[in-house]
């Protein structure tokens, strides 16, 4: 120990030169971390997939990447396509209000700056099915967390009626969920009605991955499955979404570079809004 203060002396005291040339070293590397840092960050420019947060901080990142969307006046196509359009609604409600904002400004956007949008949810038949499904092995005490609590007592004028209504039995409790959701639908729906660069499509299968997609971009969330967390990645690889937007029933339109519905799926039902 009593060498290395020595030495540290020395090349302090002594040799005021190697001080000098230490200390320009010293302002160098740290130029060269800070030029490393900032590579660092801006990395993600060049990663085609990374991992994003799980349901429902993922809601995060979809708010982020939408924003982004909305702010590029040079977008081409939108498309969306999710199991609920209350995605988040119960688990995250403050973030979801934000993303409901965000879906109705892509929307009435649309027509003005000339982009193609299309928004895909589950039809009833199906939404009704998942529900059921999901809440299969859970009692009515299960399922009085402290999420929907919450979201009755900020959304709903009387909420100690509603609170006793929704908790009746699992059905009422299934009911409750499946009127919310379509209360987003139909919003949805109204956003897009008479607008023609809008389309709305019902879906009646199980969904492979839910969606969010703007001009080579996109958000892709797998389903959770035997209590599995949902995982979302952001992609810009081609042939993933190409895969995934296929296995929904959409296909590349080369000639116009957009995707348009597969004439030949049956899954999807398109409807009529502008009339």
């Amino acid at each position: 120990m009593n060498l290395l203060r020595k030495i540290v002396r020395y090349f302090v005291t002594v040799n005021p030169m190697i001080n000098l040339l230490a200390f320009i070293i010293a302002i160098i590397t740290i130029y060269i971390a800070r030029d490393q840092t900032r590579s660092i960050r801006n990395v993600n420019d060049f990663i085609t997939t990374r991992s994003l947060k799980s349901f429902p901080n993922n809601l995060t990142n979809i708010n982020q990447f939408l924003t982004k969307e909305i702010d590029n006046q040079y977008k081409k196509q939108v498309i969306i396509c999710l199991d609920f359009s209350g995605y988040g609604m119960f688990s995250s409600n403050n973030s979801f209000k934000t993303y409901k904002s965000l879906l109705q400004q892509l929307i009435t956007k649309s027509s003005s700056e000339n982009y193609q949008i299309t928004y895909l949810c589950y039809n009833e038949k199906i939404t009704k099915m998942i529900l059921e499904e999901q809440f299969k092995s859970d009692s009515i005490e299960d399922l009085k967390t402290r999420q929907f609590r919450e979201f009755i007592y900020e959304s709903e004028e009387r909420p100690d009626s509603v609170y006793k209504s929704v908790y009746k039995n699992k059905s009422s409790f299934e009911d409750f969920i499946f009127e919310k959701d379509k209360s987003v639908f139909d919003a949805i729906k109204g956003w897009a009605t008479h607008n023609k660069s809008c389309q709305i499509l019902k879906y009646s299968e199980r969904l492979p991955c839910y969606l969010w997609y703007c001009d080579g971009e996109a958000i892709l969330s797998f389903p959770n499955l035997e209590d599995i967390e949902e995982h979302a990645i952001f992609t810009r690889d081609t042939k993933l979404i190409r895969f995934f937007l296929g296995r929904i029933g959409f296909e590349y339109d080369e000639e116009n570079k957009i995707y348009k519905i597969n004439e030949n799926c049956d899954k999807i039902k398109v409807l009529d809004i502008n009339t």
